[in-house]
């Protein structure tokens, strides 16, 4: 099952990350207020940057990876998000998953 982790923009400039199997649908949800209370505080400005994986199991693996990282270091992989998965091949956070994928 296609799965994706995400970066929505905030309406405070911050970024918000998730994973979701429907990013059209989560993406309304958000747009709505019906999505993560973080985004229904600061309000929700669009989608910044998404990378599609191959398996749900994978993407909740990246999207925790994702979190710790610095918001500059966010900030660059929405403006070249090929770089994201260099960054991924240089780490181990997808070990022991089948399901990544790079579509």
């Amino acid at each position: 099952m296609t799965a994706w982790v995400y970066l929505v923009r905030c309406g405070d400039g911050s970024l918000y990350c998730g994973a979701t199997t429907n990013l059209v649908r989560r993406m309304g949800c958000h747009q709505r207020g019906q999505g993560a209370k973080y985004i229904r505080a600061r309000g929700f400005s669009g989608l910044a940057a998404q990378w599609q994986v191959n398996s749900y199991p994978a993407a909740l693996r990246l999207e925790c990876w994702l979190k710790t990282k610095s918001k500059p270091k966010k900030e660059a992989w929405v403006r070249e998000p090929a770089q994201f998965w260099q960054a991924v091949e240089q780490t181990n956070v997808t070990a022991g998953l089948s399901g990544l994928g790079r579509d």
